[in-house]
């Protein structure tokens, strides 16, 4: 059942709701500039404000896990790499991670770490990487195939399964590895699926399929081993993610 409305129709995307569940960040277009920006909504009081204001495209916001920050990806410098503002708005932008020899972009925490997952750009791939958003030294990869693109990680409430997008059956599909070192993989969507969420106990995967129809997955991790259900549609969106392309 329909709750409410946020705001204005616009041209929006990648929404992030905060750990308290009292704020939504996400990234908004500017027509007149076509470039996007991050934006923060204040669910109690159904007010927006603007968080970035820097030149070229901000995207991809992620809380930090005390909600003091916003983590997001930014190419003002030409190449996207990881940023961040207080969440407060007041305060400059801060660099996390950018790097001459590739782009990337942050997209969720590994467990209750400091280390943030996201995804690193090469020669029209893409993989999923981890930094430690404290000592953020180097990339790590978690996840890197040599001809396909993997996309938009998300862990688990517990730390224990990543689910992201891939490519390699021909068409876009929502995959599960488990992140233990002897971990298996298992397939979630079968006619096409993007943009996977965890369901905030764990115990549903929700993401888009054929036809921007958002659909969850009953997901089981008795025993250590993941179970998946049959998947339920829920509804048709009503918005369609029109963001820029990273590309190297």
């Amino acid at each position: 059942a329909r709750l409410g409305a946020v705001g204005s129709p616009g041209f929006y995307g990648d929404f992030r709701l905060s750990p308290s569940q009292t704020k939504v960040a996400y990234q908004a277009e500017d027509q007149n500039k076509n470039e996007f920006d991050i934006w923060v909504a204040d669910l109690k009081r159904n007010v927006s404000s603007r968080l970035t204001f820097e030149a070229q495209n901000e995207v991809w916001p992620l809380w930090s896990q005390d909600e003091s920050m916003v983590y997001y990806a930014h190419d003002g410098a030409g190449k996207y790499g990881i940023y961040r503002r207080p969440s407060s708005g007041v305060g400059s932008a801060q660099a996390v991670y950018t790097s001459d020899s590739g782009q990337c972009g942050p997209h969720d925490w590994l467990g209750k770490s400091t280390t943030i997952v996201g995804v690193a750009f090469r020669a029209g791939l893409s993989d999923i990487m981890s930094v430690d958003a404290e000592k953020p030294t180097s990339l790590t990869l978690l996840l890197q195939t040599e001809q396909f693109r993997e996309a938009c990680p998300r862990v688990s409430p517990d730390g224990r399964f990543l689910a992201y997008q891939n490519d390699e059956s021909g068409k876009v599909e929502v995959y599960v590895r488990d992140l233990s070192p002897s971990g298996g993989k298992w397939q979630i969507s079968t006619g096409g699926g993007w943009e996977p969420k965890w369901r905030g106990d764990g115990k549903e995967l929700i993401y888009s399929a054929s036809q921007w129809v958002l659909t969850a997955v009953p997901i089981s991790t008795l025993g250590g081993h993941l179970e998946v259900g049959a998947p339920l549609p829920l509804f048709k969106q009503r918005f369609r993610y029109r963001g820029p392309s990273m590309t190297t």
